[in-house]
């Protein structure tokens, strides 16, 4: 595939979808108003450009978020990535508490739970069992935010339409289910992501997906990059991509990413993990 996918929106105008790292467009793209001149390149020359207009901004249509998932892996890969994510960051940062992601692999009988917490209150927490997956994030600074309203409520339409196999997640406690503002689920018999019927406010992000999910689109420079500005450090693009492979961990990949760790000091985190 070229690094471009041209196809018809209904409303009858051409888009062209250019693969963002973590909402950046690539080397070969510059932007001139609200237009975007995407360059080619055939060995080492200029080969020809395209110049289009946009109507949208460029990170609001091509990142995750519950208007668009089609970028979302499916459960198994998605399932592996949650798992590198968790390892990564137990490698990088030791202490538990400063973690943005986790995955305990025993969460219950067949089933497995990773997570995101950014500190700031933001969090998701995605589960995976054998009825499929289902992931619940809380944006607490998004307008769809349940405590925009007085009492506070879960915006319409979110979680109606869950199905019942995933009751249980809905009513874990540790989930905190009345802290939502988005919800996505894939049972074993979906071929896509799902969300309900919802009504979406006038907002770049209305309920924070874009944001919280921005790294699950299984590329490691968008976790490189992430990690860089979080850690404010360099961090191994090859190291992540051989943990995104879900290759053998060693003690190499493991000083890639910490000069002060060895390979046994992430020894209970791997069994956490189930890496």
């Amino acid at each position: 595939m070229d690094v471009t996918q041209f196809y018809l929106q209904q409303l009858g105008y051409l888009r062209i979808s250019i693969p963002l790292y973590n909402g950046y467009l690539p080397d070969n793209c510059n932007m001139d108003g609200n237009k975007v001149r995407l360059s080619y390149y055939k060995n080492g020359l200029k080969n020809y450009s395209i110049r289009f207009a946009y109507s949208l901004q460029i990170g609001e249509i091509f990142m995750i978020s519950t208007r668009d998932l089609s970028l979302l892996p499916a459960i198994k890969q998605l399932k592996l990535l949650a798992q590198s994510l968790a390892m990564l960051d137990a490698i990088i940062e030791p202490e538990w508490e400063f973690r943005y992601y986790s995955f305990n692999a025993h969460w219950g009988r067949e089933e497995a739970m990773a997570s995101m917490r950014n500190g700031s209150g933001d969090a998701y927490f995605l589960l995976f069992s054998p009825a499929g997956a289902i992931l619940k994030g809380f944006a607490h600074e998004s307008v769809m935010s349940p405590y925009q309203h007085n009492p506070p409520r879960v915006w319409p339409g979110v979680l109606e339409a869950v199905p019942k196999v995933f009751s249980e997640f809905l009513a874990e406690p540790a989930f905190t289910i009345s802290d939502t503002t988005f919800c996505i689920w894939r049972t074993d018999s979906d071929r896509t992501w799902q969300r309900g019927q919802i009504e979406f406010p006038d907002a770049k992000d209305p309920d924070g997906s874009a944001d919280l999910s921005a790294v699950l689109d299984n590329k490691p420079i968008t976790y490189q990059q992430w990690a860089e500005n979080y850690y404010g450090r360099p961090v191994s693009l090859s190291a992540i991509t051989h943990i995104y492979q879900h290759h053998a961990l060693s003690q190499k990949i493991v000083k890639l990413l910490s000069s002060e760790l060895s390979l046994s000091d992430v020894a209970d985190d791997v069994k956490e993990i189930g890496y």
